[in-house]
């Protein structure tokens, strides 16, 4: 969802019925994040995200209600900050990115789909927690009415650490969502965001993925490289936005590793790290090593922002030929691609392969696809049960994607003890 231009549609006004106080909890479990402390007249609930693009930046809100039974409310407005520690109620110390006023609210209404593109302000180089506040006017002044802390941070500039600049001089920044995926012998790369943010053109930037024993964490690098791709260079102040390239790909000797997208900058001294990505867990190839998501044998390997598991209990239970599923709260982390179809079923093996997606399917079920940052509520499935291996079993839920032309692991629910099924 990218808009250039101001204030590109207005809130639509609805009357809201009187069961609709629900939304927070929808957004918590979307965001994995909390909104605490608010006055519990005005609140949003929904899709709620930001969008950069250039000197500007798209704001979402899903939905804004006024609970109040009578009278209107005073203006209302949105606000994007970044500040250096995680907002969680009281006063806002920080940086206000973007604004836009809304209007007002008369009681018992709500806003629906409420997006704005407004122009961005850029906080000084640094890595930040990013608040969206919903605020009323009243006698006052304005006043924080809601709010929603996104989970992750989000850096500019090159500065802090996760994304940080490895030994660059942090002018050259990677942001946004980023993910990569193999398919046989091809690697798909995808990143959100790199920014110059200098006044003068780069060299030539290429884009590389690393395989590393250990946690990368700046300074010199020493692993395998599992792919690259050359971006060409970069104007002063601009951006590659929805980075999406597929390359050749080389897997690294059997193992567990770490994984790293690293930015690098041609030079008179030859290509120079300006800034790295570090994924926060480990990956498995040809079988080594314990708790990666790889498996063997010409199969895929992923990580990055896809659909995962969220809020809700996973379970099932089988009745004669049919068998009966309760899956989690499925939510698509990134908030920049959509999923491709979904499907969740039942895995069962005799070994431990049950806890990583493989073995047989002994029931399944199609979800369709997710927008970017949208989820499906957790929900009870009954389908038809097809017929179980032999003997004692382990068993997982497992959500698959459809992507690249086959289907990819993303998330996996193992469930406790062994079952013997007829």
């Amino acid at each position: 969802m990218i808009a250039i231009g101001a204030d590109v549609s207005e809130p639509v006004l609805m009357k809201a019925p009187f069961y609709t106080k629900c939304g927070l909890l929808l957004v918590a479990v979307l965001y994995f994040a909390s909104s605490l402390g608010r006055a519990a007249d005005l609140e949003m609930s929904g899709t709620i995200g930001y969008n950069p693009s250039g000197s500007n930046v798209t704001l979402e809100v899903g939905r804004i209600d006024n609970y109040t039974y009578g009278g209107t409310s005073g203006t209302i407005r949105l606000r994007l900050w970044a500040t250096s520690s995680r907002y969680s109620g009281g006063s806002l110390s920080g940086y206000v990115m973007a604004s836009s006023s809304l209007g007002t609210l008369s009681g018992r209404s709500y806003f629906s789909n409420v997006v704005r593109t407004v122009p961005l302000t850029v906080p000084p180089s640094g890595t930040y927690y990013v608040t969206m506040t919903l605020e009323e006017y009243t006698s006052s002044g304005y006043v924080t009415r809601d709010y929603l802390t996104f989970n992750s941070t989000r850096t500019f500039g090159g500065g802090g650490g996760g994304g940080s600049s490895g030994g660059g001089s942090g002018d050259i920044s990677m942001s946004g969502s980023v993910a990569w995926s193999t398919s046989g012998s091809t690697l798909r790369m995808e990143v959100g965001r790199i920014d110059n943010y200098r006044y003068s053109t780069t060299g030539t930037l290429r884009l590389r993925l690393w395989a590393t024993s250990s946690r990368y964490s700046g300074s010199a690098l020493s692993g395998y490289i599992l792919g690259e791709s050359v971006l060409g260079q970069l104007s002063s102040r601009q951006a590659f936005v929805n980075i999406v390239r597929t390359v050749a790909y080389s897997p690294p000797p059997a193992g567990t590793y770490y994984t790293s997208f690293i930015v690098e900058e041609y030079t008179s001294s030859g290509y120079v790290i300006r800034d790295y990505h570090t994924f926060s867990t480990s990956d498995t190839w040809g079988g080594g090593g314990g708790g990666g998501s790889g498996g063997g044998g010409g199969g895929s390997v992923s990580s990055g922002d896809y659909p995962r598991f969220a809020g809700g209990r996973a379970r099932w239970k089988t009745k004669r030929k049919r068998i009966k599923m309760w899956v989690p709260a499925i939510v698509n982390t990134s908030s920049w691609r959509g999923s491709g179809t979904l499907l969740v079923y039942v895995a069962a093996s005799k070994n431990r392969a049950a806890y990583y997606g493989y073995g047989a399917s002994i029931g399944s079920a199609l979800y369709g696809q997710l927008g970017p940052a949208q989820y499906f509520s957790a929900r009870r499935i009954t389908t038809r049960k097809t017929r179980p291996p032999k003997g004692r079993l382990r068993t997982s839920i497992v959500l698959s994607e459809y992507s690249g032309g086959g289907w990819r692991i993303r998330s996996v629910r193992p469930l406790s003890g062994r079952k013997r099924l007829r």
